[in-house]
């Protein structure tokens, strides 16, 4: 997924719904510093005031990392470009690994937004 974050707001890229313990590899590469939130959707609808995001990472031009889903759920990647005054281009690689026995429902396109 490519995107490209307006200056001083935050997109979202829908993730999926993920059943518990799903393990999800996700790789980041920007232009410029950027926030990455994993949230649960009641944490997405309160973003962003007083919110407990599962993960959170400061991208500065790279970054890789894994997270497991702790309660199966609808789950956001939230890229947080408040901190800029300019936009900013954005590669996002996803893999999302279910726990054996479970079942991924269907492979939805992720969804951007922008708000």
């Amino acid at each position: 997924v490519s995107d490209r974050v307006c200056r001083s707001c935050a997109s979202n890229v829908l993730a999926a719904v993920m059943p518990k313990g799903t393990r999800l590899a996700l790789a980041v590469r920007s232009q410029a510093p950027v926030w990455v939130l994993f949230l649960d959707e009641a944490n997405f609808k309160r973003f962003p005031q007083g919110i407990t995001a599962v993960l959170t990472a400061r991208v500065d031009t790279g970054l890789s990392f894994g997270v497991q889903v702790p309660e199966s759920g609808n789950y956001y990647i939230m890229l947080d470009n408040r901190e800029n005054a300019a936009p900013n281009r954005l590669e996002i690689q996803l893999r999302a690994t279910p726990v054996a026995g479970t079942k991924m429902p269907a492979d939805p396109k992720p969804q951007v937004q922008q708000f």
